[in-house]
């Protein structure tokens, strides 16, 4: 009887074909994973992201009004929308806040756009927490020819006289330093911001907050003697030592908007006595 020949694969080649077959099995788990991980990531991860509650605008509201329920609506959006520390209920903010500047209709409210009612009139209700009201002497000349109204921001420059032994008697450097940058004006003369809550409308800037309301028709006083700016501590020590030191101090009115702090060196002149 003839032997059944060629039926029996060597051993070299059974090795490969099982290698081909977990290598398959492998490419077909791994497959069958991504997919997976795909459809968790399209329900989990995508960009829509989860919903959020927060309290929007339903039309303009402006400077100083205090919040009406017809002004404001909760909504829900992509949490990936949502401003830090946005209001998510209006009842905390429905006669209770005041809007600090112009709000925008649709506009997320949140407690950098508004600030709460205040009880009285008084001015000391003005400044905001942490920070001090501390008055700068001026003339027409050093308040920006008389123009700054309760509202503006400024930059504040010293110039000092300083004694060098180098330089010949009777000869000084005159130097001229930026010492205060996108500092807020409370008030010109007498005519200040209101505290929040003190009236029922007002006029502020729209384009950066300011600490209370802006007065209707706030206007330019030209005679005034006294500017006063909300200060950190420690910029009042500033501004303090500077009145005491300098030869003048000088008030430079910021563009509606420009809080950007400039790197700005000192000047020095040398001039004589």
């Amino acid at each position: 009887m003839a032997r059944m020949q060629g039926l029996a694969m060597p051993s070299g080649n059974r090795s490969l074909l099982i290698i081909a077959a977990l290598a398959g099995l492998a490419a077909a788990v791994l497959f069958v994973v991504a997919v997976n991980n795909g459809d968790s990531k399209t329900s989990t991860g995508s960009p829509v992201g989860k919903d959020a509650n927060t309290v929007v605008a339903t039309k303009t509201i402006p400077s100083g009004a205090v919040i009406q329920a017809d002004m404001v609506v909760a909504t829900k959006i992509d949490d990936k929308l949502l401003i830090p520390d946005a209001f998510s209920d209006p009842a905390k903010v429905v006669g209770q806040m005041r809007a600090k500047y112009e709000i925008s209709a649709n506009d997320q409210i949140s407690p950098s756009k508004v600030g709460a009612v205040a009880t009285g009139g008084q001015f000391s209700s003005v400044p905001e927490h942490g920070s001090r009201a501390v008055s700068l002497k001026v003339t027409q000349n050093t308040a920006v020819g008389g123009l700054l109204t309760a509202g503006d921001r400024v930059d504040i420059i010293g110039t000092f006289k300083i004694k060098d032994r180098t330089l010949p008697d009777g000869q000084y450097i005159l130097r001229t330093k930026t010492l205060l940058q996108n500092v807020e004006v409370l008030s010109v003369g007498q005519e200040h911001q209101e505290p929040l809550g003190a009236t029922d409308s007002s006029s502020g800037n729209s384009s950066s907050g300011t600490s209370g309301a802006v007065p209707e028709n706030v206007k330019e006083n030209p005679s005034a003697s006294t500017v006063t700016l909300s200060l950190t501590p420690e910029q009042a020590q500033v501004l303090i030592a500077a009145q005491e030191t300098a030869k003048t101090v000088w008030t430079s009115l910021r563009p509606i908007g420009d809080a950007d702090p400039v790197k700005i060196d000192d000047h020095d002149v040398i001039v004589y006595e």
